[in-house]
């Protein structure tokens, strides 16, 4: 009777103790990911089928001005294999709810060096292990730039999106592609869908996107609308359609727009509004005499990857991008080949570098 009892308050001990003594092993070794602080606020375990629950995680860079990711979510919820458990590798499923992810980027200064592999060192730095599959429901995802002129502020919200066969080590890779399927509003406003095949450890950048935007209000671009062109959009809505290929360090694929119910608001012409609808033209082709109910165009899209092609993130996000502002042309031609990424970043630190002394002046 002794021993049984000795047994049950052992096991009770054990349950008690164990999380706790987990929780603060997992924190030492989150503390110890370069350039970042991480957190984890609670820890349940479950005994039935092995798992865990992390409560309350964040993720943020130390250096609180350097480009970095700031992640964190309510709950996560990772399913261990126990088959792969015994042969001593982590294979998992995972649940997240609320998860919060913010991408702050700075302007780089003519001569500074690219960015390249901020989302990835967290990753790479943890004990190998492979997800089967990833759920992430009621999410938000921002790009911020505060540095740009005008300040960048793109986000997602009511996102839900699925990722399949991923791995932080190639040892532990998946013989299929790794898969990405999800969806959200952009701006809090207008539906997206976005479909990704990707190989992570492809020499080079690998993947495909398939991706729609639906009528998403341009007011919302007035901001820079009005910056860069002098002119101010009383309504329009874009939809648009790209299916695009990556690989061997370059992208290509088939762009589907639509423009309806474009209104530009009617204002008094001035010298200064003259030399703004100039910077339009070069930027995006925007006129007065735009004015039209729809504007419907289907172009090829592509060029090189440059230095992004060693960075998988980087890459997807430059070309999605891209489409999109080419999307948001008036006039498009029937293909569009873009330079090199690191010749546009110059180009637009050297930009920004303009705006920059002409708002002190100002």
């Amino acid at each position: 009777m002794t021993v049984v009892l000795g047994l049950l308050l052992a096991l009770v001990l054990v349950y008690l103790v164990l999380p706790i003594l987990l929780l603060q092993s997992l924190n030492r070794r989150l503390q110890s990911i370069p350039g970042y602080d991480a957190h984890v606020r609670a820890l349940e375990l479950s005994w039935l089928k092995p798992g865990v629950t992390f409560h309350h995680v964040n993720l943020a860079k130390r250096e609180k001005t350097a480009p970095g990711a700031l992640v964190s979510a309510e709950r996560v919820h990772v399913q261990l294999s126990g088959r792969a458990l015994l042969r001593r590798e982590l294979v998992m499923d995972i649940t997240v709810e609320k998860p919060d992810m913010t991408f702050l980027m700075r302007e780089r200064r003519v001569g500074q060096p690219k960015p390249l592999g901020i989302w990835r060192d967290p990753f790479v730095s943890l004990p190998p292990f492979r997800v089967h599959q990833a759920i992430f429901r009621d999410g938000s995802l921002r790009f911020d730039n505060a540095d740009a002129i005008p300040p960048i502020h793109v986000f997602f919200d009511a996102l839900t999106m699925s990722v399949t066969h991923v791995a932080n080590s190639i040892r532990m890779k998946s013989p299929g592609p790794s898969l990405v399927k999800g969806e959200a509003r952009m701006q809090g406003q207008a539906p997206v869908t976005l479909s990704m095949t990707l190989d992570p450890f492809a020499e080079d950048a690998t993947f495909t996107v398939a991706g729609t935007l639906k009528r998403f209000d341009l007011v919302a671009m007035n901001p820079a609308m009005r910056h860069y062109t002098g002119l101010t959009l009383a309504r329009g809505s874009l939809t648009m359609q790209a299916d695009l290929a990556i690989h061997d360090g370059r992208f290509k694929g088939r762009i589907q727009r639509s423009i309806h119910d474009l209104t530009i608001e009617k204002k008094q012409r001035t010298l200064l509004k003259a030399i703004k609808e100039d910077v339009a033209q070069a930027w995006l082709n925007w006129h007065e005499d735009n004015d039209t109910q729809r504007i419907e165009k289907t172009f090829d899209y592509e060029g090189p990857l440059g230095y992004l092609e060693d960075d998988l993130v980087l890459a997807a996000v430059w070309v999605i991008k891209g489409a999109f502002i080419q999307a948001l042309k008036a006039k498009v031609d029937d293909k569009v080949v873009t330079v090199l990424p690191e010749q546009a970043l110059d180009e637009w630190a050297q930009w920004q570098a303009k705006e920059r002394k002409k708002a002190k002046r100002d």
